[in-house]
């Protein structure tokens, strides 16, 4: 029987708002495994840095060598860049760790937070990995970790990494189940890319044809059903593939078709969510949502020069997501933000531009960001109908 708590920690590199996506993310899809979130910087600060020659060998997994008594890696190793860059230039040099570093994590993470034995932990992580995979299992099948950094070069620049990094840990939750070891999971696993989710993937670009079908072979549903894996489990990993490719290929054609997705605001502190892009939240600070909330409110617009004849609207908002309880504090910041004057609103807006691009890339953004030219009324142009307010009335 598969317990079903799943404990995802994150090593300081990679970045918080990034990882709360991610779990995000993987809570959309029902079923047995609960997933949570805790925080972690176990890792070292400063790793190795070692270098790729090549791209050839940049893109090529090793083949860890397990022993029969203790699953030792052998030290042949390999790295990523752990932050992200828009092309890598060979050589690089880049960050990288040992798998038995990634494993002390997890397990230093349940000595210190009394976490259950069959409980299962995964580590994301910046990091390369001495074998250059995307993930890896330790030889308890307990504790995992999945490497977050430099999907872009693998899926291409406008690939979201939430899909990949998510993709990977519902899978290898799969296979922890598949099979009783490390050993069986290295024989279970397809050489070639076939597109199902135990293709090996040496040539790591291969992983592409995986992500689009989201497919299991019938020789790996046999091994699913003679190992009697629990139904409900299998249903969850095999919606979350569904779904994540489905959110995927929506990003990809949205921007070829300039299709937005649908944005819902919800609850009492209005979070802002993409629904077709995988529940992307955009996540803004107090003056960013109260100025966003605001042009959302208005479609037909408002001069920035008019924004002071609104100042009651644009206070009860902000009222509402700041941390401040003074009154004289939150009255001097809404002056500074509507006095044109001081340059503080189009700090404002241009930190709104910045996170949306981020967020959905740079022709999409234009359907959400509060654009407009001097002098005339700045606006939202996505079309109302796309936004649902969970709560009834006006935001």
């Amino acid at each position: 029987m598969f317990n079903s708590k799943v404990h995802l920690i994150r090593s300081d590199e990679f970045i918080e708002e990034d990882f709360s996506q991610v779990v995000n993310l993987l809570k959309q899809f029902n079923g047995p495994i609960e997933f949570i979130s805790a925080e972690t910087n176990y890792l070292q600060s400063s790793p190795p840095v070692l270098s790729w020659m090549s791209k050839l060998e940049f893109e090529k997994k090793n083949t860890p060598q397990f022993s029969a008594n203790r699953d030792q890696i052998s030290p042949n190793y390999s790295m990523f860049e752990s932050k992200p860059m828009k092309s890598i230039v060979f050589p690089v040099e880049v960050p990288s760790l040992s798998w038995d570093t990634f494993f002390a994590a997890c397990i230093d993470y349940r000595r210190k937070h009394n976490i259950p034995e069959k409980d299962l932990v995964i580590l994301l992580t910046d990091f390369s990995n001495e074998q250059n995979w995307f993930a890896g299992i330790d030889s308890t099948m307990k504790n995992y970790f999945i490497q977050t950094s430099n999907w872009h070069h693998f899926l291409g620049n406008s690939i979201d990494s939430r899909f990949p990094i998510a993709y990977e840990i519902v899978i290898w939750l799969l296979r922890s189940q598949m099979f009783q070891n490390r050993q069986e999971i290295m024989g279970g696993v397809h050489k070639g890319a076939t597109g199902c989710m135990m293709d090996f993937c040496e040539n790591k670009k291969d992983i592409i044809l995986k992500m689009r079908t989201a497919d299991i072979c019938n020789d790996c549903l046999k091994v699913i059903q003679n190992r009697e894996v629990d139904r409900p489990l299998a249903r969850q990993v095999l919606d979350s593939m569904d779904g994540i490719r489905q959110h995927m290929m929506f990003r990809e054609r949205s921007e070829f078709l300039n299709s937005p997705s649908k944005m819902e605001i919800r609850g009492f502190m209005k979070r802002i969510f993409l629904k077709d892009l995988g529940d992307l939240e955009i996540q803004l600070n107090p003056k960013e949502k109260t100025i966003y909330l605001f042009f959302l409110n208005h479609p037909e617009g408002v001069r920035i020069v008019d924004l002071i004849d609104h100042k009651t609207e644009i206070s009860h908002f902000y009222e509402t997501f700041t941390n401040s309880y003074e009154t004289v504090q939150i009255g001097q910041s809404i002056n500074l933000l509507l006095d044109p004057t001081e340059g503080n609103i189009n700090q404002v807006l241009s930190r709104i531009r910045a996170k949306f691009r981020s967020a959905v890339g740079t022709k999409l953004s234009n359907f959400y960001t509060i654009e407009g030219n001097p002098g005339d009324p700045f606006k939202i142009h996505l079309n109302r109908e796309l936004v649902t307010i969970e709560e009834i009335g006006h935001l």
